[in-house]
């Protein structure tokens, strides 16, 4: 992200802070769709860990 110098310090330091906060917004997004699939994933493996094909 650039920030350009066109503002005072406290401009420059709100949009700073205003980017960070949306940074880890859309972190927070990422990672409870990642725990969801992991989630998905834990319960898949349990499922079929000690599965034996019936012959």
């Amino acid at each position: 992200m650039t920030i350009y110098q066109t503002g005072s310090k406290q401009e420059l330091h709100q949009v700073y802070v205003a980017s960070l906060k949306e940074k880890i917004k859309s972190l927070e997004v990422q990672k409870a769709e990642i725990e969801s699939q992991l989630q998905e994933l834990h319960t898949k493996l349990n499922e079929n860990e000690n599965y034996v094909p019936e012959e």
